[in-house]
């Protein structure tokens, strides 16, 4: 089977609100990386770039030979003999017992699936359509230092709530009667908060010849096990995630029942679950398509209840939490959001020690 259809088939180009590229870091010595007994010479760092900060957020060491693909939408990585590696397709759900919870979710088109953990999951959703393409899973096992990678790059985030978390991540190699390989690296995470479990998995699918499939499969397993992530990049996002939480909450508590507070808690911290795990990933592509941006932006929109709005004092325009007909902004970008066509911030003794400007909504252009 060619890679072009079975990654067509598996892989999706994802889009991620903070626009991820690579970029390559030759290593050259010894001294600045921990993967000497790999031969430095032929290894280099991946640079994951975060576009909308400027700035990187992770680099992985990767060989040298392997070069990013910038003409097919589905494959991240090319490499000698065939090689290629691309993302796996992004999915996202939830569990809960409630059924007002499950109502609610169920309307706004959220996923609802008990986790059944990873190994469970690549057999139901991967394998049925992966034997039809004539392969054969040849193994399976966990890989739990990318679990302890996971683990301590996600415990730097910042969370608008606390939560229990899990992760898991696992690897299978399978093989087709032609003589090509392939390796899934499957991660998943799981966070538990007020009766609701908002949990997802991700990955990467590497395919080459058989012959060079087992170096390929050590190369890019030490690599992606072994990524280093950027502490500024880390602090700014923890920042920006900070300011828009306290803004969004005060708004919250001055305005919302006790019943939709904990509704909007859950939202809150399933948001900032899909941040974490989208602003980790790797993503080289974008739609130059502008109808196509403009009708992807506005799915994500309403996957993350979140939409433009533009301030009317300065004219910029904002990402703001949906579900309010009003809102107002101060010099700092803090917003509140309010269903009250009559309430003005800047005559609420609470808020109007600064100036705040009505918001309006943004022309999505016809989309």
């Amino acid at each position: 089977m060619s890679a072009k259809i079975l990654f067509s088939l598996l892989l999706s180009a994802t889009f991620f609100t903070s626009c991820l590229n690579l970029t390559e870091d030759r290593i050259t010595g010894t001294s600045e990386n921990t993967i000497s007994e790999k031969n430095p010479d032929q290894l280099e760092y991946k640079i994951i770039m975060d576009n909308k900060r400027n700035m990187p957020m992770a680099r992985i060491p990767l060989p040298a030979s392997w070069q990013m693909n910038t003409n097919d939408p589905t494959v991240l990585l090319e490499g000698p003999g065939g090689l290629k590696v691309g993302n796996l397709r992004n999915n996202m759900f939830i569990a809960t017992n409630d059924p007002y919870m499950q109502q609610a979710y169920s309307q706004s088109g959220t996923q609802l699936r008990i986790n059944p953990g990873l190994m469970n999951v690549f057999d139901q959703d991967f394998v049925p359509q992966l034997r039809q393409n004539g392969f054969t899973v040849k193994a399976k096992y966990p890989l739990p230092k990318m679990v302890e990678s996971d683990k301590n790059y996600f415990s730097k985030l910042y969370k608008t709530a606390p939560s229990q978390n899990k992760y898991e991540a696992i690897a299978v190699e399978l093989q087709d009667q032609n003589n090509t390989s392939l390796l899934f690296v499957i991660r998943s995470f799981d966070s538990y908060a007020q009766g609701t479990s908002m949990w997802g998995y991700y990955g990467y699918a590497l395919e080459a010849p058989t012959s060079a499939f087992e170096a390929a499969k050590n190369h890019f397993l030490f690599g992606i096990q072994n990524i280093e992530y950027n502490p500024q990049q880390i602090a700014l996002y923890n920042q920006e995630e900070q300011q828009k939480a306290n803004a969004s909450w005060a708004s919250h508590n001055q305005k919302m029942a006790a019943n939709q507070r904990n509704f909007e808690a859950q939202q809150a911290a399933f948001k900032s679950s899909n941040d974490a795990i989208n602003k980790s990933m790797m993503d080289t592509w974008r739609n130059n398509n502008a109808s196509s941006d403009r009708m992807q932006e506005k799915t994500v929109d309403g996957i993350w209840e979140q939409k433009n709005m533009t301030n009317t004092s300065t004219g910029q325009t904002y990402k703001v939490e949906d579900g309010a007909s009003n809102y107002w902004m101060n010099s700092n970008g803090e917003y509140i959001k309010t269903n009250d066509n009559f309430y003005n911030p800047n005559t609420d003794n609470t808020v109007n020690n600064q100036s705040w400007n009505r918001m309006d909504a943004t022309d999505d252009g016809g989309y």
